[in-house]
């Protein structure tokens, strides 16, 4: 896939997630208010659910992209100066 194609999901994933947050929102502050039904509610929070996976699908076409700007960069949940390498100290020049 093309720089341009993802850049292109990725912008219509934004737009996607915004707008099924905000209608999603809308409704379940209606009903929290007492101005809708049980139906709101649910259909609120499937909406907020589906915003909730455009941005890990964000993240996830944004990180082929990324990665390549910074090939020495891995996913790694052991930070700078952990107990494992005691000597080194927290700089960006050893992470």
């Amino acid at each position: 896939m093309s720089h341009r194609r993802t850049a292109v999901y990725v912008g219509v994933l934004f737009i996607a997630q915004m707008l099924l947050f905000i209608v999603g929102s809308s409704l379940v502050t209606a009903y929290l208010e007492g101005d809708a039904g049980g139906t709101a509610l649910t259909v609120g929070v499937v909406l907020e659910m589906g915003a909730g996976v455009a941005v890990v699908a964000i993240g996830l076409l944004m990180y082929r992209v990324l990665r390549l700007w910074t090939p020495g960069w891995r996913c790694s949940i052991r930070p700078c100066g952990s107990p494992s390498s005691p000597s080194r100290r927290f700089s960006p020049s050893t992470c």
